[in-house]
């Protein structure tokens, strides 16, 4: 139906900002060189991808699976003592919250391509939702300073929600209630920014 509204759904971790490899490939390899455990590019894309695909899409499991194929390091956790292991592990995923949070601070880069997508999109009259949260956590930031990024004529049209309930993700736009599916009763909607801000 040509007269009927269309939903383009964009993932921001992915597609309008790279946070794989700006942000958490680089925070690792920044956790894993404060404690001694290498370089500060220990993390190679490749070896990145490796783990995310096979440690489970978590800091931790991508952490076991890296040590327990390169040898755990012996000055801070035994293989043979479990206890140790979790306490390192769960260091490392302090340290690589805390240095993704400093990257976003720092700074994003759009992908290249993803302002004129999401221009063209807009123009083309589709409303136009930020999904968050499928690669970094919600409250990492980066929707928001991915937003910031934008142009303020495309800031103004993204939808905005500011639920972060039972959802995974979260989309940032129009009230959900506009959408056809029901939100959970935990959404709360708000406006979209001003251009002036």
């Amino acid at each position: 139906d040509a007269g009927a509204p269309r939903l383009l759904l964009v993932e921001g971790d992915g597609v309008v900002v790279d946070v794989h490899d700006s942000v958490h490939r680089a925070a690792f390899n920044r956790a894993l060189a404060l404690v001694g455990c290498g370089s500060g590019s220990l993390w190679s894309p490749e070896i990145y991808g490796h783990l995310l695909r096979v440690g489970g899409g978590v800091a931790e499991g991508m952490l076991r699976v890296w040590f327990d194929k390169t040898g755990w390091p012996s000055n801070l956790a035994s293989p043979d003592d479990p206890e140790q292991c979790r306490r390192l592990l769960q260091t490392l995923v302090v340290a690589k919250d805390c240095a993704v949070a400093e990257v976003v601070q720092r700074g994003l880069r759009l992908r290249d391509g993803a302002q004129r997508f999401l221009a063209e999109a807009l123009e083309a009259d589709a409303r136009v939702g930020l999904v968050a949260g499928t690669g970094s956590s919600l409250e990492d930031g980066v929707a928001e300073a991915a937003i910031d990024l934008l142009d303020p004529a495309v800031q103004t049209q993204i939808l905005r929600s500011t639920s972060k309930g039972r959802y995974r993700g979260m989309l940032l736009g129009t009230p959900c209630s506009s959408f056809s599916a029901s939100p959970p009763s935990s959404a709360v909607a708000s406006s979209p920014p001003s251009a002036a801000t």
